[in-house]
């Protein structure tokens, strides 16, 4: 499978952030970091590592670090 490119914080569908802060809500605070190469990262306890986050366009990577920390503060609100 190809991999999706990276994207920017403005490409995000409208509904993700909302959405995604639902979630990690719903499943009792899941703690959510800055990954490596641009992604935001979610602990599965299940699988007891860190796994990136899938974005709009189904792609993990945010096109610079700043997209990336801007919606990672969208998340922790």
């Amino acid at each position: 499978m190809t991999p999706k490119p990276p994207i920017t914080a403005a490409e995000l569908d409208e509904t993700w952030a909302p959405a995604t802060r639902e979630a990690m809500r719903v499943r009792e605070g899941v703690p959510i970091r800055a990954g490596d190469s641009n992604t935001i990262e979610a602990y599965s306890i299940n699988l007891d590592r860190w796994l990136p986050i899938m974005l709009t366009g189904g792609g993990t990577t945010f096109a610079t670090a700043e997209d990336r920390d801007a919606v990672l503060g969208m998340l922790k609100l």
